[in-house]
C-alpha cells in the first residue's frame, strides 16, 4: 500500500480495507431540495446553475434502495446538500425509510430557522441519527449580517427547543452546533462554546469551521487562515458519493454546478457510478500528486476544518496514550487495592474510626478472610464499596442478589446520556471521535492505533452493561 494509500485509509475508515473503500462509498450526501430561504455571503446559492428543486420520488426511490441493499458498507447518510432540508416536507418519511432499513446514522444540515417544535418532533420521532445546526454568531446584528433573511432569536430559540425535545424524544441523535469562522465573528468562539455547551449532551459536538473557498469557485472568498494541504489527496474521492435533486452525481460536493460530471443514477447504479472510468481517473489524478489538472481541486480547502472541535475533557486527552497501560498496573499492585477503589476515601473524613479502622485490615486480608471483616463494616456505604471490590475481583464472593445490584448501578452510571460528574461510555465515545478527526487531520497514526484500542476496550463495556 502506497503511502497516499495509507493516509486515506487513515482518513476514513481503517476498520475497511482501501479495495472494500472503491466497493461502494461510505458517505453519502442526497440532495433532496435544491432550494434554501436564506442568502448568506459565504453560500454558493447566488452562483448555482441549477434549475430543478425538488427531488421526484422515483429517483429518491432508486438513491435509497440500493443505498439500503449494502447498507452494510454504509457509514452515513446526509439528506442535504446545497439547499434546506426542512423545505422538504417528506424529510421526516425520507429519514424514516432508512432508520426502519436498518441505517441508524443519517444526517442533515439546517440554518435552523424552519425547525419549529413540530418539525423537531417528526425528525426525532422518525430516527434521526445527526443534525449539524449552522448558527454563525451569538450577536443578533452579526448573525443576520451572515444569515441573511434570518431572525436570530428564532434561530436560537428553535435549537435550544430541538436540544430540549432531543433529551426527551430521541437521546442517541447527536446535535453539532457548527460556526462557519469568517471575518466578523473569528474571534466569538470561546463563548459561543461556553453557551451552547450549556444546552448540549455529552453526545454533542460544538465546534467552527473555517470559510472555505469551494474550490476557488466563488469571488468574494475571503481567507481566515490557510491550512489545506496542496500535495495529499483528497478523501473525498474514496468516501463520498453526492447526488443532486435530478439524480446527477457530480465530482464531489464541491462541485455544486456539476462541472465535472460522474454520471446519473437513473442511467447506472451507485455501484457502477462509483467504480466508473471516470471517477477512477480523477483518483488517479490525486495518487499522482497531479489533482491541478482538476481546476476545482488545485486549491481546495474545504475539508481542511477549523481547530475549533468541541472541548476536550483535559484528563481524557491527557490519559489517552496511558490508559491501557494503567489497566495492567493496577492489577500487579497488590496492596494498592484502595488506592485503585478510591471511593472509600471519599467518605473518610465523615465515617466512624471503627470503620476507618478496618478498612486497612480488610484491604490487606486474603480474600478468604475479607467477608468476615466486611460483616463487621457498620456503615452501609463502606459496606456497598468493599462489595463493589468483590464485583470487581472475586464476584463469587457476592450474592447474585448483591452482583445484580452493583451490575445494575454500574451500568446505570456508564450508560448516561446526562452530563455526570464521571466519564461515561457516550461521553467517551464522543471525545474519541474528535480526537479521531483531530489525529487524522494532523497525521499521527500512532495516536489513531491507541485509539481504536481504547474504543475497542470501551465497546467490550458497552457489550457488557448494555443488558443489564
Amino acid at each position: 500500500m502506497s503511502k497516499f494509500e495509507q493516509y486515506l485509509n487513515q482518513r476514513i475508515d481503517e476498520k475497511s480495507s482501501f479495495k472494500d473503500k472503491l466497493d461502494f462509498p461510505k458517505f453519502i450526501e442526497i440532495e433532496t431540495v435544491n432550494a434554501c430561504n436564506a442568502r448568506c455571503p459565504m453560500c454558493t446559492i447566488n452562483d448555482w446553475e441549477r434549475n430543478y428543486p425538488v427531488m421526484r420520488d422515483d429517483v429518491f426511490n432508486k438513491i435509497s434502495d440500493e443505498i439500503i441493499e449494502n447498507k452494510e458498507l454504509v457509514k452515513r447518510v446526509s439528506l442535504y446538500r446545497d439547499g434546506e432540508p426542512l423545505i422538504d416536507k417528506k424529510m421526516p418519511q425520507r429519514i424514516n425509510k432508512f432508520f426502519e432499513n436498518g441505517i441508524k446514522e443519517t444526517s442533515i444540515a439546517t440554518n435552523v430557522s424552519l425547525l419549529t417544535e413540530k418539525k423537531s418532533r417528526e425528525l426525532l420521532e422518525a430516527g434521526l441519527g445527526m443534525i449539524i445546526m449552522s448558527i454563525d454568531s451569538l450577536d443578533k446584528e452579526v448573525f443576520e449580517k451572515i444569515r441573511v433573511r434570518l431572525k436570530f432569536e428564532q434561530v436560537r430559540d428553535n435549537a435550544i427547543k430541538f436540544l430540549q425535545l432531543r433529551d426527551k424524544i430521541n437521546p442517541k441523535c447527536r446535535v453539532w452546533i457548527r460556526m462557519i469562522r469568517q471575518e466578523s465573528n473569528s474571534n466569538e468562539f470561546d463563548e459561543y462554546n461556553k453557551f451552547w455547551r450549556k444546552y448540549a449532551s455529552d453526545v454533542d459536538r460544538i465546534y467552527y469551521h473555517n470559510i472555505f473557498n469551494w474550490g476557488g469557485q466563488l469571488d468574494n472568498y475571503k481567507s481566515i487562515e490557510k491550512s489545506y494541504e496542496p500535495n495529499l489527496p483528497c478523501v473525498a474521492l474514496w468516501s463520498l458519493m453526492v447526488f443532486f435533486a435530478n439524480g446527477d452525481v457530480p465530482l464531489c460536493n464541491v462541485d455544486y454546478n456539476n462541472k465535472f460530471p460522474t454520471g446519473n443514477v437513473m442511467k447506472s447504479s451507485i455501484r457502477e457510478l462509483w467504480k466508473s472510468k471516470i471517477l477512477n481517473s480523477r483518483r488517479k489524478l490525486h495518487l499522482d500528486g497531479n489533482k491541478k489538472e482538476i481546476s476545482i481541486c488545485e486549491n481546495c480547502n474545504v475539508w481542511d476544518e477549523g481547530k475549533g472541535e468541541e472541548l476536550i475533557s483535559p484528563e481524557f486527552a491527557e490519559k489517552v496514550s496511558t490508559i491501557k497501560d494503567e489497566e495492567v498496573n493496577e492489577k500487579k499492585l497488590v496492596k494498592s487495592q484502595e488506592d485503585i477503589y478510591f471511593e472509600e476515601s471519599i467518605y473518610k473524613k465523615f465515617t466512624s474510626s471503627e470503620g476507618n479502622n478496618l478498612m486497612p485490615e480488610f484491604h490487606n486480608a486474603e480474600w478468604d478472610k475479607k467477608p468476615s471483616i466486611l460483616a463487621r463494616f457498620k456503615d452501609e456505604r463502606l459496606k456497598y464499596f468493599e462489595k463493589k471490590l468483590f464485583y470487581m475481583e472475586k464476584p463469587e464472593l457476592l450474592t447474585k442478589s448483591e452482583y445484580e445490584t452493583i451490575h445494575k448501578d454500574t451500568a446505570r452510571k456508564l450508560l448516561s446520556t446526562n452530563s455526570e460528574k464521571w466519564n461515561t461510555i457516550p461521553r467517551t465515545y464522543s471525545e474519541i471521535d474528535t480526537l479521531r478527526e483531530k489525529f487524522e487531520r494532523e497525521g499521527h497514526p500512532e495516536k489513531l492505533t491507541v485509539l481504536d484500542e481504547i474504543n475497542a476496550y470501551v465497546e467490550d463495556l458497552e457489550k457488557i452493561y448494555s443488558s443489564a
